[in-house]
C-alpha cells in the first residue's frame, strides 16, 4: 500500500466506528484529478487500466488496436516500470484490461474484443498472474493462458471487460449506438474446460443508461468494485454507477438502474479501473501527453446495513479522539475479509 495513500485515508477524518469492516462500496466519488503522465514514449493511447493487487503503486496499461502483444508497467503518476511482451497470443484488437481472481491467485485479464465492424467470427482473452515489474528500460517475456469466445447472437464490437471479484467471470459490455448496451458472461469455469470451439456467452439483460444522448450506451471501460456490488461504466461522455444483481450462486444476472457519475474528461478518456480498496477510482487516456487520474471516495456504503458515511478531503479538523492506528487496522480488517472471499478454484 502506497504510503502517501495511507496517509490521506488518515487525514480523511473519517470515524472509526462509522466504517464498515465488510462489504463496503464506495457509491460517490469527489471529482476526478490529474495525477500524471506517462512517461514512455512507447504508451501512445491507453486503452486498458488494472491497479495490481500484488505490488504496491503499479498499474498496468495496453496501447489500443496497432500495437504488438504487450503491455506496460507503470508508477501511478506514470514512472515507466518495464514492459512486459507475451509469448504467445496475439493482439488484432486489444481494447481492455482487468484484474481479478483465478484459482488461488490473482490475474490480470486483457480483451481482444474490439471489432469496429461487428464481424469476428471470435473474440480473445488473455490471462495470466501479475508478473513483477523489472524497471525502466527493461522488458521482459511471459507466457498466457488463452480463451476464445464467441457472442450467443451475432458479433458485437466491444471495448470494455471486467473480472467479477466474488466469482471470477468474465463481463462484457459492448460498445452500443444506443441508449442500452448488451451485456455477456462468460463462466470463470471456461478456462478450465477450453477446448478447441470457443466458449459461447450468456447473454444477460441490457443496462439501461436511462438517457437519450446517444453516446451513453458507447462503453468504454468498466470495473466492478471490489465488494462485488456494483459496476463502474464510462462513456466518452460520463460515468454510470450500476448496482448489479446476482444469483444464489452470487453470478451476475442483471442490473438495477444506472445512477449518473462524474468521469474524468480528457481527449478521449476511455479506461477505468478500481483500486484494491475500492476507494479509488483511476483514468487513463488516449490524449498525446496519455493523462492518469484519479477519483477518491465521498461517500462509502454499507452493504449489510445500507447505512452511509461521507468521507471528508483533507483539512477538515480531525476529531483527536480517533486513532489513526486503529482507523489503519480497522481497514485492513476489512481488506483481509474481502481478500478471503476467492473464487473457487478453476484450473
Amino acid at each position: 500500500m502506497k504510503a502517501t495513500h495511507l496517509n490521506s485515508w488518515i487525514v480523511l477524518c473519517l470515524s472509526v466506528t462509522a466504517l464498515p469492516a465488510y462489504g463496503a462500496t464506495c457509491i460517490e466519488f469527489y471529482p476526478a484529478e490529474k495525477v500524471g503522465e506517462f512517461e514512455s514514449g512507447e504508451i501512445s493511447e491507453s486503452s486498458g487500466l488494472a491497479i495490481s493487487r500484488a505490488h504496491p503503486d503499479i498499474l498496468w496499461t495496453h496501447n489500443d488496436s496497432g500495437d504488438t502483444a504487450r503491455f506496460f508497467a507503470s508508477g501511478l503518476s506514470g514512472q515507466a516500470r518495464g514492459i512486459i511482451n507475451l509469448s504467445n497470443g496475439s493482439a488484432q484488437d486489444w481494447e481492455a484490461m482487468a484484474i481479478g481472481p483465478c484459482a488461488q491467485s490473482t490475474c490480470l485479464f486483457i480483451g481482444d474484443v474490439g471489432d469496429n465492424a461487428a464481424e469476428r467470427s471470435k473474440i480473445t482473452f488473455l490471462r495470466l498472474n501479475e508478473p513483477t515489474p523489472t524497471g525502466a528500460g527493461t522488458s521482459q517475456i511471459v507466457a498466457a493462458q488463452e480463451l476464445d469466445a464467441v457472442y450467443p447472437d451475432e458479433p458485437q464490437n466491444s471495448e470494455a471487460i471486467a473480472v467479477d471479484p466474488l466469482t471470477g467471470d468474465i463481463l462484457v459490455i459492448e460498445k452500443s449506438g444506443a441508449a442500452k448496451a448488451r451485456a455477456y458472461r462468460i463462466p470463470a469455469a471456461a478456462w478450465a474446460s477450453r477446448s478447441d470451439e470457443p466458449t459461447t456467452m450468456t447473454k444477460l439483460e441490457d443496462i439501461d443508461f436511462a438517457t437519450d444522448t446517444l453516446l451513453a450506451g458507447q462503453v468504454t471501460g468498466i470495473d466492478i468494485a471490489p465488494s462485488g456490488s456494483e459496476l463502474y461504466a464510462r462513456t466518452y461522455t460520463a460515468g454510470f454507477h450500476v448496482p448489479l444483481r446476482r444469483n444464489a450462486n452470487q453470478e451476475i444476472i442483471g442490473f438495477e438502474a444506472a445512477r449518473r457519475a462524474d468521469a474524468y474528461d480528457g481527449e478521449q478518456c476511455e479506461a477505468v479501473a478500481y483500486d484494491g480498496t475500492g476507494l479509488e477510482l483511476w483514468f487513463t487516456c488516449e490524449d498525446n501527453n496519455d493523462p492518469i487520474a484519479m477519483a477518491s471516495c465521498r461517500v462509502v456504503r454499507d452493504d449489510e446495513t445500507g447505512e452511509t458515511t461521507t468521507i471528508e478531503q483533507a483539512g477538515c479538523g480531525c476529531n483527536t479522539s480517533q486513532s489513526p492506528l486503529l482507523f489503519v487496522l480497522v481497514v485492513m480488517t476489512w481488506l483481509y475479509r474481502f481478500g478471503s472471499r476467492r473464487a473457487p478454484s478453476e484450473s
